[in-house]
Protein backbone atom coordinates (compact mmCIF):
# COMPACT_ATOMS: atom_id res chain seq x y z
CA UNK A 1 0.00 0.00 0.00
CA UNK A 2 2.98 2.53 0.87
CA UNK A 3 4.51 2.01 -2.16
CA UNK A 4 1.17 2.33 -4.81
CA UNK A 5 0.88 5.60 -2.66
CA UNK A 6 4.10 7.02 -3.49
CA UNK A 7 3.77 6.03 -7.06
CA UNK A 8 0.73 7.68 -6.74
CA UNK A 9 1.61 10.52 -5.59
CA UNK A 10 5.07 10.52 -8.26
CA UNK A 11 2.54 10.66 -11.26
CA UNK A 12 0.29 13.23 -9.68
CA UNK A 13 3.13 15.60 -9.17
CA UNK A 14 4.29 14.68 -12.60
CA UNK A 15 0.83 15.55 -14.24
CA UNK A 16 0.71 18.94 -12.08
CA UNK A 17 4.11 19.88 -13.26
CA UNK A 18 3.62 18.86 -16.93
CA UNK A 19 -0.18 20.61 -17.39
CA UNK A 20 1.50 23.81 -15.42
CA UNK A 21 4.32 23.85 -17.95
CA UNK A 22 1.98 23.19 -20.92
CA UNK A 23 -0.10 25.99 -19.34
CA UNK A 24 3.00 28.26 -19.35
CA UNK A 25 3.76 27.79 -22.77
CA UNK A 26 0.39 28.14 -24.43
CA UNK A 27 -0.19 31.23 -22.79
CA UNK A 28 3.14 32.87 -24.30
CA UNK A 29 2.11 31.49 -27.84
CA UNK A 30 -1.01 33.05 -27.39
CA UNK A 31 0.73 36.39 -26.85
CA UNK A 32 2.84 36.24 -30.16
CA UNK A 33 -0.68 36.17 -32.30
CA UNK A 34 0.88 33.51 -34.50
CA UNK A 35 -0.59 30.38 -35.09
CA UNK A 36 0.20 27.19 -32.94
CA UNK A 37 -0.11 23.85 -32.49
CA UNK A 38 -0.04 21.42 -29.30
CA UNK A 39 2.40 18.39 -28.66
CA UNK A 40 2.13 16.00 -25.25
CA UNK A 41 5.97 16.22 -24.76
CA UNK A 42 8.55 18.17 -25.76
CA UNK A 43 10.98 16.40 -28.51
CA UNK A 44 14.03 17.46 -26.42
CA UNK A 45 13.55 15.12 -23.71
CA UNK A 46 15.34 11.95 -22.92
CA UNK A 47 12.13 9.64 -22.81
CA UNK A 48 11.35 11.31 -26.19
CA UNK A 49 14.72 10.55 -27.67
CA UNK A 50 14.43 6.77 -25.97
CA UNK A 51 11.35 5.89 -27.08
CA UNK A 52 10.51 7.70 -30.50
CA UNK A 53 12.62 5.81 -32.43
CA UNK A 54 10.84 2.39 -31.34
CA UNK A 55 7.32 4.27 -32.13
CA UNK A 56 8.58 5.69 -35.40
CA UNK A 57 8.95 1.50 -36.43
CA UNK A 58 5.54 0.53 -34.93
CA UNK A 59 4.09 3.50 -37.15
CA UNK A 60 5.57 2.08 -40.16
CA UNK A 61 4.17 -1.63 -39.53
CA UNK A 62 0.48 0.24 -39.12
CA UNK A 63 0.75 2.96 -41.75
CA UNK A 64 -1.70 1.89 -44.50
CA UNK A 65 -4.17 1.86 -41.49
CA UNK A 66 -3.25 5.07 -39.84
CA UNK A 67 -2.99 6.86 -43.47
CA UNK A 68 -6.77 5.85 -43.80
CA UNK A 69 -7.87 7.21 -40.24
CA UNK A 70 -5.27 10.31 -40.27
CA UNK A 71 -4.84 13.76 -41.99
CA UNK A 72 -1.43 13.97 -44.19
CA UNK A 73 -0.50 16.54 -41.82
CA UNK A 74 -1.56 15.09 -38.66
CA UNK A 75 -0.29 11.15 -39.62
CA UNK A 76 3.10 12.85 -40.61
CA UNK A 77 3.36 14.56 -37.07
CA UNK A 78 3.61 11.28 -35.22
CA UNK A 79 6.83 10.38 -36.53
CA UNK A 80 10.21 11.36 -34.83
CA UNK A 81 11.36 12.36 -38.12
CA UNK A 82 8.36 14.36 -38.76
CA UNK A 83 9.34 17.43 -40.46
CA UNK A 84 11.28 15.21 -43.31
CA UNK A 85 7.70 13.09 -42.69
CA UNK A 86 5.63 16.28 -43.15
CA UNK A 87 7.42 18.49 -45.55
CA UNK A 88 5.58 21.87 -46.16
CA UNK A 89 1.75 19.62 -45.30
CA UNK A 90 1.99 21.13 -41.83
CA UNK A 91 2.77 24.99 -43.10
CA UNK A 92 -0.03 23.95 -45.27
CA UNK A 93 -2.38 24.15 -42.72
CA UNK A 94 -0.84 26.40 -40.01
CA UNK A 95 1.28 28.75 -42.42
CA UNK A 96 4.67 29.09 -43.37
CA UNK A 97 5.58 30.19 -39.67
CA UNK A 98 3.98 28.67 -36.61
CA UNK A 99 4.88 27.42 -33.09
CA UNK A 100 4.55 24.15 -31.46
CA UNK A 101 3.55 24.33 -27.79
CA UNK A 102 4.53 21.02 -25.30
CA UNK A 103 5.77 21.08 -21.96
CA UNK A 104 8.89 22.39 -22.97
CA UNK A 105 10.25 25.95 -24.53
CA UNK A 106 8.06 27.13 -27.48
CA UNK A 107 9.40 26.12 -31.00
CA UNK A 108 9.04 28.17 -33.89
CA UNK A 109 9.00 26.53 -36.98
CA UNK A 110 9.91 28.02 -39.81
CA UNK A 111 9.14 27.80 -43.61
CA UNK A 112 9.19 31.21 -44.81
CA UNK A 113 12.02 32.42 -46.68
CA UNK A 114 11.96 36.16 -45.81
CA UNK A 115 11.92 35.20 -42.15
CA UNK A 116 14.75 32.04 -42.30
CA UNK A 117 16.89 35.15 -44.04
CA UNK A 118 16.58 37.41 -41.28
CA UNK A 119 16.72 34.74 -38.81
CA UNK A 120 20.36 33.79 -40.14
CA UNK A 121 21.27 37.54 -40.98
CA UNK A 122 20.96 38.76 -37.18
CA UNK A 123 23.76 36.13 -35.89
CA UNK A 124 24.11 38.00 -32.33
CA UNK A 125 20.23 38.00 -31.83
CA UNK A 126 19.30 34.04 -32.97
CA UNK A 127 22.22 31.90 -32.24
CA UNK A 128 22.64 28.05 -32.18
CA UNK A 129 21.35 25.87 -29.88
CA UNK A 130 23.57 24.76 -27.33
CA UNK A 131 21.81 21.43 -26.40
CA UNK A 132 21.51 20.41 -30.11
CA UNK A 133 25.29 20.47 -30.75
CA UNK A 134 26.53 19.32 -27.41
CA UNK A 135 27.95 15.86 -29.02
CA UNK A 136 30.16 17.86 -31.51
CA UNK A 137 32.00 18.90 -27.90
CA UNK A 138 33.58 15.43 -26.80
CA UNK A 139 37.26 17.02 -27.71
CA UNK A 140 36.94 20.57 -27.21
CA UNK A 141 35.43 23.73 -28.37
CA UNK A 142 35.35 24.03 -32.10
CA UNK A 143 33.77 26.18 -34.56
CA UNK A 144 30.84 24.37 -35.40
CA UNK A 145 28.94 25.15 -31.93
CA UNK A 146 30.38 27.78 -30.62
CA UNK A 147 28.80 31.25 -30.38
CA UNK A 148 30.38 34.86 -29.70
CA UNK A 149 33.90 35.50 -29.65
CA UNK A 150 34.48 32.16 -29.04
CA UNK A 151 33.53 31.42 -33.04
CA UNK A 152 35.15 34.50 -34.36
CA UNK A 153 38.46 33.30 -33.00
CA UNK A 154 37.95 29.48 -34.18
CA UNK A 155 36.81 31.38 -37.37
CA UNK A 156 40.07 33.11 -38.00
CA UNK A 157 41.89 29.53 -37.49
CA UNK A 158 39.72 27.08 -39.59
CA UNK A 159 38.74 29.20 -42.08
CA UNK A 160 42.11 29.93 -43.98
CA UNK A 161 42.71 25.68 -43.81
CA UNK A 162 39.80 25.12 -46.58
CA UNK A 163 41.89 26.46 -49.93
CA UNK A 164 42.31 24.95 -53.32
CA UNK A 165 44.81 22.75 -52.94
CA UNK A 166 43.25 21.23 -49.76
CA UNK A 167 39.88 21.06 -52.06
CA UNK A 168 42.00 19.35 -55.07
CA UNK A 169 43.98 16.96 -52.23
CA UNK A 170 40.03 16.10 -51.41
CA UNK A 171 39.40 15.49 -55.11
CA UNK A 172 42.28 13.56 -56.09
CA UNK A 173 41.85 11.34 -52.86
CA UNK A 174 38.26 10.86 -53.69
CA UNK A 175 38.91 9.79 -56.84
CA UNK A 176 41.07 7.15 -56.16
CA UNK A 177 38.91 6.06 -52.98
CA UNK A 178 35.98 6.23 -55.16
CA UNK A 179 37.37 3.48 -58.35
CA UNK A 180 38.44 1.52 -55.26
CA UNK A 181 34.69 1.05 -53.87
CA UNK A 182 33.41 0.61 -57.61
CA UNK A 183 35.86 -1.70 -58.60
CA UNK A 184 34.62 -3.60 -55.58
CA UNK A 185 30.65 -2.75 -56.29
CA UNK A 186 31.31 -4.47 -59.76
CA UNK A 187 32.53 -7.59 -58.50
CA UNK A 188 30.35 -8.50 -56.03
CA UNK A 189 27.93 -11.55 -55.65
CA UNK A 190 25.20 -11.32 -58.21
CA UNK A 191 27.34 -11.06 -61.62
CA UNK A 192 26.56 -14.59 -62.36
CA UNK A 193 22.34 -14.30 -62.01
CA UNK A 194 19.99 -13.87 -64.67
CA UNK A 195 20.41 -10.35 -65.09
CA UNK A 196 23.47 -10.34 -65.51
CA UNK A 197 25.34 -7.56 -64.03
CA UNK A 198 26.72 -6.94 -60.94
CA UNK A 199 24.80 -5.39 -57.61
CA UNK A 200 24.79 -4.13 -54.16
CA UNK A 201 22.82 -2.79 -51.54
CA UNK A 202 26.31 -1.64 -49.23
CA UNK A 203 26.16 1.44 -50.68
CA UNK A 204 25.30 3.68 -47.76
CA UNK A 205 28.40 1.56 -45.52
CA UNK A 206 30.80 1.99 -47.94
CA UNK A 207 30.20 5.56 -48.89
CA UNK A 208 30.17 6.01 -45.36
CA UNK A 209 33.69 4.39 -45.49
CA UNK A 210 34.82 6.44 -48.37
CA UNK A 211 33.75 10.21 -47.25
CA UNK A 212 35.48 9.12 -43.99
CA UNK A 213 38.51 8.19 -45.61
CA UNK A 214 38.51 10.89 -47.58
CA UNK A 215 37.91 13.69 -44.80
CA UNK A 216 40.67 12.30 -42.82
CA UNK A 217 43.35 12.20 -45.25
CA UNK A 218 42.17 16.16 -45.95
CA UNK A 219 42.64 16.50 -42.01
CA UNK A 220 45.57 15.09 -41.33
CA UNK A 221 47.39 14.97 -44.66
CA UNK A 222 47.36 10.97 -45.12
CA UNK A 223 46.66 8.99 -47.73
CA UNK A 224 43.85 6.47 -46.90
CA UNK A 225 43.59 4.38 -50.44
CA UNK A 226 41.59 1.36 -49.47
CA UNK A 227 44.56 -0.49 -51.35
CA UNK A 228 47.47 1.52 -50.78
CA UNK A 229 47.16 3.02 -47.24
CA UNK A 230 49.47 0.51 -45.44
CA UNK A 231 52.20 2.51 -43.75
CA UNK A 232 52.09 2.75 -40.15
CA UNK A 233 50.21 6.15 -39.87
CA UNK A 234 47.94 5.38 -42.61
CA UNK A 235 46.84 2.03 -40.61
CA UNK A 236 46.70 4.23 -37.20
CA UNK A 237 44.33 6.52 -38.94
CA UNK A 238 42.48 3.75 -40.92
CA UNK A 239 41.44 2.34 -37.10
CA UNK A 240 40.49 5.88 -35.56
CA UNK A 241 38.64 7.00 -39.12
CA UNK A 242 36.62 3.27 -38.14
CA UNK A 243 36.37 4.70 -34.71
CA UNK A 244 34.71 7.54 -36.46
CA UNK A 245 32.51 5.33 -37.80
CA UNK A 246 30.59 3.60 -34.21
CA UNK A 247 30.81 7.47 -32.93
CA UNK A 248 28.57 8.41 -36.22
CA UNK A 249 26.32 5.43 -35.93
CA UNK A 250 25.86 5.50 -31.71
CA UNK A 251 25.29 9.38 -31.85
CA UNK A 252 22.70 9.06 -30.14
CA UNK A 253 24.23 7.47 -26.80
CA UNK A 254 26.87 9.98 -26.93
CA UNK A 255 24.42 12.59 -26.26
CA UNK A 256 22.71 10.41 -23.60
CA UNK A 257 25.31 8.88 -21.04
CA UNK A 258 28.56 10.30 -20.09
CA UNK A 259 31.86 9.04 -21.23
CA UNK A 260 32.70 7.55 -18.00
CA UNK A 261 29.20 5.91 -17.91
CA UNK A 262 29.28 4.21 -21.43
CA UNK A 263 31.58 1.19 -20.24
CA UNK A 264 28.83 0.44 -18.02
CA UNK A 265 25.68 0.56 -19.92
CA UNK A 266 25.08 -3.17 -21.51
CA UNK A 267 24.98 -2.51 -25.22
CA UNK A 268 27.22 0.05 -25.94
CA UNK A 269 31.00 -1.07 -24.98
CA UNK A 270 32.31 -0.88 -28.84
CA UNK A 271 30.94 2.78 -28.34
CA UNK A 272 33.30 3.03 -25.47
CA UNK A 273 35.95 1.98 -26.96
CA UNK A 274 35.65 4.10 -29.85
CA UNK A 275 35.33 6.74 -27.98
CA UNK A 276 38.78 5.75 -25.72
CA UNK A 277 40.47 5.52 -28.98
CA UNK A 278 39.36 8.73 -30.55
CA UNK A 279 40.74 10.48 -27.55
CA UNK A 280 44.01 8.51 -27.42
CA UNK A 281 44.79 8.61 -31.09
CA UNK A 282 44.15 12.65 -30.93
CA UNK A 283 46.18 12.90 -28.40
CA UNK A 284 49.01 11.40 -29.66
CA UNK A 285 48.72 12.75 -33.16
CA UNK A 286 48.32 16.44 -31.43
CA UNK A 287 52.11 15.41 -29.67
CA UNK A 288 53.71 13.54 -32.71
CA UNK A 289 52.53 17.08 -34.73
CA UNK A 290 53.94 19.58 -31.83
CA UNK A 291 56.54 17.55 -31.13
CA UNK A 292 57.84 17.32 -34.54
CA UNK A 293 61.41 18.64 -35.70
CA UNK A 294 61.27 18.74 -39.28
CA UNK A 295 57.74 20.25 -39.42
CA UNK A 296 55.47 19.82 -43.29
CA UNK A 297 55.71 22.81 -45.52
CA UNK A 298 52.48 24.58 -46.60
CA UNK A 299 50.79 22.48 -49.08
CA UNK A 300 47.74 20.11 -49.46
CA UNK A 301 49.03 17.23 -47.84
CA UNK A 302 50.34 19.09 -44.82
CA UNK A 303 46.46 18.97 -43.82
CA UNK A 304 44.06 20.78 -42.06
CA UNK A 305 45.68 19.57 -38.53
CA UNK A 306 49.29 21.18 -39.59
CA UNK A 307 47.64 24.63 -40.19
CA UNK A 308 45.56 24.55 -37.13
CA UNK A 309 48.82 23.64 -35.67
CA UNK A 310 50.28 27.46 -36.72
CA UNK A 311 47.79 29.35 -34.15
CA UNK A 312 48.26 27.47 -31.84
CA UNK A 313 49.08 28.85 -27.97
CA UNK A 314 52.36 28.06 -26.17
CA UNK A 315 51.74 25.55 -23.67
CA UNK A 316 50.36 26.96 -19.90
CA UNK A 317 49.16 30.16 -21.89
CA UNK A 318 46.02 31.66 -22.52
CA UNK A 319 45.38 31.57 -26.30
CA UNK A 320 44.79 35.16 -28.02
CA UNK A 321 42.12 36.49 -30.52
CA UNK A 322 44.31 34.30 -32.95
CA UNK A 323 45.29 31.41 -31.31
CA UNK A 324 43.35 28.35 -30.00
CA UNK A 325 44.02 25.98 -27.24
CA UNK A 326 45.22 22.38 -27.62
CA UNK A 327 41.62 21.10 -26.74
CA UNK A 328 40.59 23.81 -29.14
CA UNK A 329 42.50 22.05 -32.26
CA UNK A 330 41.27 18.52 -31.08
CA UNK A 331 37.87 19.72 -30.62
CA UNK A 332 37.94 21.12 -33.90
CA UNK A 333 39.68 18.17 -36.11
CA UNK A 334 36.74 15.97 -34.59
CA UNK A 335 34.06 18.71 -35.48
CA UNK A 336 34.88 18.76 -39.07
CA UNK A 337 35.94 14.74 -39.55
CA UNK A 338 32.55 14.45 -38.34
CA UNK A 339 30.40 17.13 -39.81
CA UNK A 340 32.09 16.32 -43.36
CA UNK A 341 32.18 12.52 -43.66
CA UNK A 342 28.40 12.32 -42.42
CA UNK A 343 26.67 14.54 -44.57
CA UNK A 344 28.52 13.68 -47.47
CA UNK A 345 28.18 10.02 -47.40
CA UNK A 346 24.03 10.45 -46.83
CA UNK A 347 24.19 12.85 -49.46
CA UNK A 348 26.13 10.77 -52.26
CA UNK A 349 23.77 7.85 -51.41
CA UNK A 350 20.75 9.47 -52.18
CA UNK A 351 22.06 10.77 -54.94
CA UNK A 352 22.82 7.58 -56.62
CA UNK A 353 19.18 6.36 -55.57
CA UNK A 354 18.03 8.93 -57.34
CA UNK A 355 19.50 8.66 -60.42
CA UNK A 356 19.18 4.91 -60.53
CA UNK A 357 15.14 6.26 -60.19
CA UNK A 358 15.26 9.13 -63.18
CA UNK A 359 17.62 7.20 -65.96
CA UNK A 360 17.06 10.34 -68.06
CA UNK A 361 18.96 12.38 -65.80
CA UNK A 362 21.46 10.23 -65.77
CA UNK A 363 22.13 10.39 -69.20
CA UNK A 364 21.90 14.37 -68.96
CA UNK A 365 25.07 13.98 -66.61
CA UNK A 366 26.53 11.48 -68.51
CA UNK A 367 26.52 14.05 -72.10
CA UNK A 368 28.43 16.77 -69.93
CA UNK A 369 30.97 13.98 -68.25
CA UNK A 370 31.98 12.19 -72.13
CA UNK A 371 32.13 16.28 -73.35
CA UNK A 372 34.30 16.50 -70.52
CA UNK A 373 36.13 13.24 -71.57
CA UNK A 374 36.88 14.02 -74.83
CA UNK A 375 38.49 17.62 -73.94
CA UNK A 376 40.84 16.53 -71.18
CA UNK A 377 41.00 12.59 -71.61
CA UNK A 378 39.27 9.49 -69.48
CA UNK A 379 42.83 8.59 -68.58
CA UNK A 380 43.36 10.19 -64.55
CA UNK A 381 46.32 12.03 -65.05
CA UNK A 382 43.84 15.53 -66.94
CA UNK A 383 40.73 14.51 -64.88
CA UNK A 384 41.98 16.97 -62.50
CA UNK A 385 40.13 19.51 -60.12
CA UNK A 386 41.49 22.68 -61.41
CA UNK A 387 40.14 21.63 -64.85
CA UNK A 388 37.14 19.75 -64.62
CA UNK A 389 35.49 20.72 -61.02
CA UNK A 390 34.47 24.02 -62.52
CA UNK A 391 32.83 22.71 -65.65
CA UNK A 392 30.57 19.73 -63.84
CA UNK A 393 27.45 22.00 -63.45
CA UNK A 394 24.78 19.65 -64.38
CA UNK A 395 26.14 16.98 -61.80
CA UNK A 396 26.38 20.18 -59.20
CA UNK A 397 22.13 20.71 -60.13
CA UNK A 398 21.98 16.61 -59.14
CA UNK A 399 23.56 18.01 -56.44
CA UNK A 400 21.92 20.81 -55.20
CA UNK A 401 18.64 19.13 -56.15
CA UNK A 402 19.41 16.08 -53.79
CA UNK A 403 19.89 18.56 -50.86
CA UNK A 404 16.42 20.69 -51.79
CA UNK A 405 14.55 17.31 -51.50
CA UNK A 406 16.85 15.16 -48.83
CA UNK A 407 18.60 17.67 -46.86
CA UNK A 408 21.59 16.42 -44.96
CA UNK A 409 20.27 18.43 -41.84
CA UNK A 410 17.12 18.53 -42.19
CA UNK A 411 16.69 21.58 -39.59
CA UNK A 412 18.62 24.26 -38.54
CA UNK A 413 18.47 24.40 -34.79
CA UNK A 414 18.50 28.35 -33.50
CA UNK A 415 17.25 30.01 -29.99
CA UNK A 416 16.26 33.08 -28.61
CA UNK A 417 18.65 34.60 -25.65
CA UNK A 418 17.53 36.39 -22.42
CA UNK A 419 15.89 38.94 -24.41
CA UNK A 420 12.69 39.18 -26.84
CA UNK A 421 13.12 39.41 -30.78
CA UNK A 422 10.97 41.01 -33.27
CA UNK A 423 11.01 39.63 -36.74
CA UNK A 424 8.64 40.92 -39.70
CA UNK A 425 6.00 38.60 -41.07
CA UNK A 426 3.69 39.36 -43.59
CA UNK A 427 3.72 42.88 -43.67
CA UNK A 428 3.91 42.71 -39.73
CA UNK A 429 6.18 42.06 -36.88
CA UNK A 430 5.73 39.69 -34.12
CA UNK A 431 7.82 39.58 -30.83
CA UNK A 432 9.13 35.92 -29.66
CA UNK A 433 9.59 35.52 -26.09
CA UNK A 434 13.09 34.88 -24.29
CA UNK A 435 14.33 31.10 -24.24
CA UNK A 436 11.99 30.60 -27.44
CA UNK A 437 13.93 27.57 -29.96
CA UNK A 438 13.78 27.59 -33.64
CA UNK A 439 14.06 25.17 -36.05
CA UNK A 440 14.72 26.58 -39.93
CA UNK A 441 13.30 23.54 -41.74
CA UNK A 442 14.96 22.28 -44.69
CA UNK A 443 12.28 20.46 -45.38
CA UNK A 444 9.39 22.65 -45.32
CA UNK A 445 11.51 25.28 -46.97
CA UNK A 446 12.59 23.48 -49.96
CA UNK A 447 9.42 21.83 -50.63
CA UNK A 448 7.56 25.46 -50.23
CA UNK A 449 5.42 25.44 -53.49
CA UNK A 450 4.99 29.12 -53.37
CA UNK A 451 8.98 29.43 -53.97
CA UNK A 452 9.71 26.34 -55.96
CA UNK A 453 5.90 26.00 -57.74
CA UNK A 454 3.37 23.27 -58.15
CA UNK A 455 6.49 20.73 -58.63
CA UNK A 456 7.86 21.58 -55.52
CA UNK A 457 8.18 18.12 -54.77
CA UNK A 458 9.40 16.73 -57.65
CA UNK A 459 12.99 15.61 -58.77
CA UNK A 460 13.91 18.00 -61.25
CA UNK A 461 17.95 18.93 -61.31
CA UNK A 462 17.46 21.51 -64.41
CA UNK A 463 15.69 23.81 -62.48
CA UNK A 464 19.16 24.66 -60.90
CA UNK A 465 20.37 25.28 -64.46
CA UNK A 466 20.56 29.26 -65.55
CA UNK A 467 19.68 29.92 -68.69
CA UNK A 468 23.01 29.67 -70.49
CA UNK A 469 23.37 26.01 -69.33
CA UNK A 470 27.19 27.29 -68.24
CA UNK A 471 26.41 27.90 -64.41
CA UNK A 472 23.87 27.21 -61.37
CA UNK A 473 21.28 29.45 -61.07
CA UNK A 474 20.79 31.47 -57.95
CA UNK A 475 17.59 30.48 -55.34
CA UNK A 476 14.50 31.32 -55.99
CA UNK A 477 13.78 33.77 -53.41
CA UNK A 478 16.80 34.98 -50.62
CA UNK A 479 16.89 32.09 -47.57
CA UNK A 480 14.39 29.70 -49.72
CA UNK A 481 17.52 27.14 -49.91
CA UNK A 482 19.88 26.10 -46.46
CA UNK A 483 20.95 22.98 -47.70
CA UNK A 484 24.69 24.21 -46.65
CA UNK A 485 23.05 26.63 -43.81
CA UNK A 486 23.00 30.31 -44.91
CA UNK A 487 24.58 33.66 -43.49
CA UNK A 488 27.77 34.06 -41.44
CA UNK A 489 27.50 30.72 -39.94
CA UNK A 490 26.73 29.20 -43.58
CA UNK A 491 28.41 25.76 -44.09
CA UNK A 492 32.97 26.16 -44.06
CA UNK A 493 33.54 23.51 -46.29
CA UNK A 494 31.11 23.81 -48.71
CA UNK A 495 33.53 23.36 -51.57
CA UNK A 496 35.41 20.41 -49.97
CA UNK A 497 32.16 18.45 -49.50
CA UNK A 498 31.02 19.82 -53.37
CA UNK A 499 34.46 18.25 -54.31
CA UNK A 500 34.49 15.45 -52.90
CA UNK A 501 30.81 14.51 -54.34
CA UNK A 502 31.43 15.86 -57.68
CA UNK A 503 34.83 13.16 -57.61
CA UNK A 504 33.07 10.06 -56.95
CA UNK A 505 29.65 10.72 -58.07
CA UNK A 506 31.92 11.87 -61.74
CA UNK A 507 34.28 8.54 -61.32
CA UNK A 508 31.09 6.51 -61.17
CA UNK A 509 29.16 7.72 -63.97
CA UNK A 510 32.03 8.28 -66.34
CA UNK A 511 32.58 4.26 -66.18
CA UNK A 512 28.75 2.92 -64.74
CA UNK A 513 25.30 2.93 -65.15
CA UNK A 514 23.30 3.36 -61.91
CA UNK A 515 20.29 0.85 -62.34
CA UNK A 516 17.91 -0.47 -59.55
CA UNK A 517 18.28 -3.98 -59.20
CA UNK A 518 15.41 -6.69 -58.60
CA UNK A 519 15.37 -8.37 -54.62
CA UNK A 520 12.87 -10.92 -55.64
CA UNK A 521 12.76 -12.86 -59.04
CA UNK A 522 10.65 -12.00 -61.73
CA UNK A 523 10.83 -8.11 -59.73
CA UNK A 524 9.49 -5.29 -62.21
CA UNK A 525 11.02 -2.03 -62.68
CA UNK A 526 7.58 -0.48 -61.72
CA UNK A 527 8.04 -2.66 -58.78
CA UNK A 528 11.78 -1.81 -58.53
CA UNK A 529 10.75 1.85 -58.73
CA UNK A 530 7.89 1.89 -55.91
CA UNK A 531 9.53 0.14 -53.62
CA UNK A 532 12.55 2.80 -54.00
CA UNK A 533 10.29 5.14 -53.71
CA UNK A 534 8.86 3.92 -50.59
CA UNK A 535 12.41 3.85 -48.87
CA UNK A 536 13.19 7.75 -49.65
CA UNK A 537 9.68 8.06 -47.86
CA UNK A 538 10.87 6.32 -45.33
CA UNK A 539 14.00 8.38 -44.44
CA UNK A 540 14.80 9.27 -40.89
CA UNK A 541 16.52 11.67 -39.24
CA UNK A 542 18.90 12.31 -36.90
CA UNK A 543 21.93 14.48 -36.68
CA UNK A 544 21.36 13.96 -40.39
CA UNK A 545 19.15 12.24 -42.67
CA UNK A 546 19.04 8.89 -43.62
CA UNK A 547 17.97 6.69 -46.22
CA UNK A 548 15.75 4.59 -44.59
CA UNK A 549 16.51 1.45 -45.70
CA UNK A 550 17.96 -1.01 -48.64
CA UNK A 551 17.56 -0.38 -51.97
CA UNK A 552 19.45 -2.57 -54.35
CA UNK A 553 21.25 -0.69 -57.15
CA UNK A 554 23.73 -2.53 -59.82
CA UNK A 555 26.65 -0.57 -61.59
CA UNK A 556 26.46 -1.65 -65.46
CA UNK A 557 29.89 -0.81 -67.17
CA UNK A 558 29.23 1.73 -69.65
CA UNK A 559 31.57 0.71 -72.55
Amino acid sequence: MGLLTIFSCLVALFLARWFTLLRRSLQAAKKTGLPYTCRPLYEGVLAYLLWMPILDYLIDYLSDWLATILDPSDYASIYRSWRFKAGYENHRVLGDVFLVVSPGPLVLEVADPHVCAQITDRRMDFVKDFDTYLPLRILGRNIVEAEGETWKRHRRAVTPQYTDAIHAFVWDQATIIGREMLSEWKHLEGADTPIKAPYTSRESRDLGTLANRVVMAAVFGVSLSLRTGKSPEALALSEFARSMEVINAGLLFVMIFPQLVMPYVPGIGHLSKAMNHVNLYMKNILDLHINAKDKPESSAKAGILDGLLKVLAPPGTVPTEDQLSRSDVAGNMFALAFAASTTSAETMHFSMVLLALYPKVQLWVMEELDQLAVEYGQLNEGWKYQNVFPKLIRLSCVLMETLRLFPAVPMIPKCVEDRPQILSYKNSTFALPPHTLIALSACALHRNPKVWGADAGEFRPERWLADNGKSLRPEPVEGCFIGFSRGTRRCLGRRFAEAEYAAVLSEVLRNCRIELAPQKPGETVKEMSLRARKVLEMSRTGFTLRVGGKVMLRFVDRF
